[in-house]
């Protein structure tokens, strides 16, 4: 059962719409990507069926369906892009003109540009070692192991040691392991 039960609990409902809440919850969850579950976007799930629910909507399939509603069709554009709605485009849910312009940003600079997508993510991995902000480079090493799409182009496979994140060098019978760099 969901771990939010509480949460449903405490707003005030009793046992039997506590429960259906909690499987509409569970049927909302698990109809998103496995990887784009981020606690911002599910606490919006949560308030979206607790909303519906004290409108006297108690069917854990409608409740479910009503909160996924709101995903509109920015939140499938970007889904559609990186596998998953990433934590930077639910920063501002109160203000979805401001996240809308910052995703015409990411289109234009990071998702539309010619650059391959494998170089253009390690490149974003590299140069996110300069932002303060320690979101960028999680997010940008995630996509890299396959936590979404790098780039936005789902044909990328997820890097790892096996698939060339870090290659091994021979040296005369001595080895050494290097990052490949940008």
């Amino acid at each position: 059962m969901s771990s939010v039960v509480p949460v449903f609990r405490d707003s005030g409902f009793d046992a039997e719409a506590t429960l259906n809440l909690g499987k509409a919850y569970d049927i909302a969850c698990r109809s998103l990507h496995s990887k784009g579950r981020a606690p911002v976007f599910q606490e919006l799930l949560a308030k979206k069926i607790i909303e519906s629910a004290q409108r006297g909507e108690r069917d854990p399939d409608r409740l479910a369906a009503i909160a996924l509603g709101i995903l509109g069709p920015f939140h499938r554009d970007v889904t559609r892009h990186f596998g998953l709605v990433p934590n930077f485009f639910m920063s501002a849910p109160d203000a979805p003109e401001i996240v809308e312009k910052l995703w015409d940003f990411a289109k234009s600079a990071y998702l539309e540009n010619p650059i391959p997508a494998l170089f253009k993510e390690r490149l974003f991995v590299y140069l996110s070692r300069f932002c303060q902000v320690r979101y960028c480079i999680v997010r940008h090493c995630g996509f890299l192991v396959g936590y979404g799409h790098s780039s936005g182009d789902a044909e990328v496979a997820p890097q790892t040691r096996r698939s060339g994140f870090s290659r091994r060098h021979h040296h005369g019978g001595a080895s050494s392991i290097r990052s490949i760099k940008v």
